[in-house]
């Protein structure tokens, strides 16, 4: 229920979109995102990931269209694959902040 409450805060009419004749358009544009997913499961390119597409969806109503997204995925599959998720997203992260 928080991503959605937050979703709610910051799409708003207006101030980060505005509707046209032709439908939404973004006002927040030239904006580059980074998103950090940690999921117990591994959904990563597959039909069951469901939060991808979505917040690609709402970043895309704002203008945003540059997202680039950031997995610790498996963390609930066992304490060695869970420090391997975290290790992997810490080693996505040093190569943006690189």
């Amino acid at each position: 229920m928080q991503i959605k409450s937050w979703i709610d805060a910051v799409t708003r009419a207006g101030q980060t979109f505005r509707y046209t004749a032709n439908g939404p358009e973004g006002l927040v544009t030239g904006k580059k995102v980074y998103v950090g997913l940690a999921r117990g499961g591994i959904y990563r390119d597959t039909p069951l990931d469901s939060q991808v597409p979505h917040l690609k969806g709402v970043f895309g109503l704002m203008g945003m269209t540059d997202v680039e997204f950031i997995y610790a995925e498996g963390v609930n599959m066992g304490a060695e694959r869970a420090t391997a998720a975290f290790d992997e997203a810490a080693s996505q992260i040093e190569d943006v902040v690189a």
